[in-house]
């Protein structure tokens, strides 16, 4: 069984893009969905080559999440967005 935290950060995903909706811009013009921004945050611009974000994808779902990455979506959740994010991007809701 999926642990909860795992849970909470599908949840969050989803309810960030029906708030703000499904796109993340960055101040250099790329486009992100909320997992990737949120991996993108964490991880740099290249958190897809991240040694780091495997070993993230490695932990087994019934074990939970580390805690500074909920804390960083929460802290997303109360509109502290990070430097990167691109918040006057026509269109965008963020």
């Amino acid at each position: 069984m999926r642990h909860s935290s795992w849970q909470y950060l599908i949840g969050w995903t989803s309810l960030m893009a029906r708030t703000y909706g499904g796109i993340v811009y960055d101040k250099g013009g790329k486009q992100w969905d909320w997992g990737q921004a949120l991996c993108r945050e964490i991880h740099g611009p290249d958190w897809n080559t991240s040694e780091d974000f495997a070993k993230i994808c490695a932990i087994p779902e019934w074990e939970p999440v580390p805690s500074d990455i909920l804390l960083r979506a929460r802290t997303w959740a109360t509109g502290n967005w990070p430097s990167w994010v691109d918040r006057d991007r026509e269109n965008s809701n963020v």
